[in-house]
C-alpha cells in the first residue's frame, strides 16, 4: 500500500492498486490485511514520506468515488478512515528530534489539529 501511496505526484494510472488493496484486505491489526502498525511504522518518522501519503490517501478515496460502485466505494473509504486514524495516532517527533539541518515539520504538525484531523474520508 504504502508503495503506492508514496508517488509524490500520483497520477490516475496509479490509484486503482491501492483502491483494490483497499477493497480486498481488511484493515486492522491482523497479519492477513493492511496492517495499521506495519502502515505508520516507515512514515513515523519521515515527515515527507507522511506529507505524502496524508495527500494521497483522500485521492484514492475520490477515485473510488468516481470510478465503483457506493458498496465498493464506501469499503475503500472506510479502510482509508481506518488508515487515517492510525496515522493521526502517530507520535509525533519534537523540533528538537528533527534532523539536523532539516527545516521540516514533524508529521505530528499536520495531524494533531491540523488539516488531517479535520478531513473525513467519506463518499
Amino acid at each position: 500500500m504504502l508503495t503506492k501511496l508514496q508517488i509524490v505526484q500520483i497520477e490516475e494510472k496509479d490509484l486503482p492498486d491501492a483502491t483494490a488493496l483497499l477493497i480486498d484486505l481488511p484493515v486492522g491489526r491482523a497479519a492477513d490485511g493492511l496492517d495499521v502498525g506495519r502502515f505508520t511504522s516507515p512514515i513515523a518518522t519521515d515527515w515527507g514520506f507522511f506529507h505524502t501519503v496524508e495527500l494521497n490517501l483522500p485521492k484514492v478515496v475520490e477515485f473510488a468515488a468516481r470510478r465503483l460502485g457506493q458498496s465498493q466505494a464506501q469499503r475503500v473509504a472506510e479502510g482509508a478512515n481506518q488508515l487515517r486514524h492510525a496515522m493521526e495516532a502517530v507520535p509525533s517527533r519534537s523540533a528538537g528530534e528533527r534532523e539536523p539541518g532539516s527545516a521540516r515539520e514533524s508529521p505530528g504538525a499536520n495531524c494533531r489539529g491540523g488539516r488531517l484531523r479535520g478531513l473525513l474520508l467519506v463518499v
